[in-house]
């Protein structure tokens, strides 16, 4: 399998490569195209490509490309972005990914942040044709004390994406914050809101894939407890998550309680490591 690349106006570019071959005209100069072409075998792994060379590096230096977009999203996102700078912030930027719409830019306080939020939410309600698309809109605006939002690690997320990709991007929400929870475990904080319509609008993108929410706990108190309270625990992310539109049939909710720690021992710091919430992203046939 032969591979064609245009990569015009990129400087490094960390690229994943599978069955490509790089073909050329052997000592030949660019301007002579007269010498016999030959190709070499490029093998699989991650690929820096600058200056017409590729460097093989790793997969911490790989990104993503950006999400398809068709003329048609441009258009519309464009107009929705001119006329929210009419009545709201210049720096407010849209991105769209299936119905999941992206709000970014950089807001200088919270108060500015939820401004603009409330200002794109307005602005949805108010034209029709903006509602008939049924939006789930997705916070990445960062402020100068939450410079990544949750919602900024996804944005790059493409149409369709890869099993790993989901998983990368699950792993990377629930390390981003503690998530916690009020009435007697069966419902999540407040708090932890934006985490978790991140975490939907990430669920609609990796629609092809079931989301499993793995919850554990320490090793205090009885196993059988601790299986309770964990279950109950997956069991209110997931009633958010259906709240926010994920169908119940793409979600498993499973307590662990204490049957899986990252570290057996019995310490403070081994309790912290090991009370956790996991989002793991599962095979069409796990």
């Amino acid at each position: 399998m032969k591979g064609t690349m245009r990569m015009a106006g990129w400087g490094l570019v960390p690229l994943l490569v599978a069955g490509l071959q790089a073909c050329g005209n052997g000592g030949a100069t660019p301007q002579d195209t007269s010498g016999p072409v030959q190709c070499v075998e490029i093998p699989d792994g991650y690929y820096l490509f600058a200056n017409g060379k590729f460097t093989p590096t790793t997969e911490d230096m790989a990104i993503e490309l950006p999400a398809e977009v068709t003329q048609r999203d441009v258009v519309w996102i464009n107009e929705f972005e001119d006329l929210l700078r009419q009545t709201g912030p210049e720096w407010i930027r849209l991105k769209a990914v299936d119905e999941v719409l992206f709000v970014s830019g950089e807001a200088d306080s919270e108060e500015a942040r939820e401004d603009a939020l409330s200002a794109v939410r307005a602005a949805i309600v108010a034209d029709r044709q903006l509602l008939q698309r049924n939006l789930f809109m997705v916070d990445a605006v960062s402020t100068p004390d939450e410079p990544r939002p949750p919602g900024a690690l996804f944005m790059s997320m493409p149409h369709n994406p890869p099993l790993e990709a989901c998983r990368t991007r699950g792993d990377q929400l629930a390390r981003s914050e503690q998530i916690t929870y009020e009435e007697d475990d069966t419902v999540v904080s407040e708090d932890n809101h934006r985490l978790l319509d991140a975490l939907a609008g990430l669920t609609m993108i990796c629609r092809d894939y079931r989301l499993e929410i793995g919850v554990h706990t320490d090793a205090r108190g009885a196993e059988s407890f601790n299986r309770v309270r964990s279950q109950a625990r997956a069991d209110a992310i997931a009633a958010y998550l259906q709240q926010q539109g994920i169908p119940a049939s793409q979600l498993v909710p499973f307590g662990y309680g204490e049957t899986r720690p990252i570290d057996p021992a019995q310490t403070s710091e081994a309790y912290a490591l090991n009370r956790r919430v996991e989002f793991h992203f599962l095979d069409k046939g796990e």
